[in-house]
């Protein structure tokens, strides 16, 4: 709800609401993922990671996607080249979360 809301537009351009949805659906099922191959492998689960594991995964996941479209949000214009000029400014960032979290 708060990713939906930080990053609300009434210009419907400018909007990230459905990328927000996306990123966070994508976090979600990365974690039943995760979770079915845990299961799979016969890794025992107890309720403290059960329970914790989900909240974890969502904010681990969410601070790139929030990096990402801030990025994007304040360049104000959706040419190609923009774009790419964008992605070489947060692939630092990105990859330094990533690289913290793993």
């Amino acid at each position: 709800f708060f990713s939906v809301v930080f990053l609300f537009s009434f210009d419907v351009i400018q909007s990230k609401v459905l990328v927000t949805i996306v990123g966070v659906s994508l976090v979600i099922i990365a974690f039943f993922g995760a979770l079915g191959t845990a299961i799979l492998s016969g890794i025992k689960l107890n309720v403290g990671i059960s329970w914790t594991l989900p909240f974890i995964i969502i904010g681990l996941g969410v601070d790139d996607m929030y990096i990402v479209l801030l990025a994007l949000k304040g360049n104000r214009s959706y040419t190609r080249s923009d774009f790419i000029a964008t992605m070489k400014h947060v692939v630092v960032p990105v990859s330094m979360t990533s690289m913290v979290n793993f």
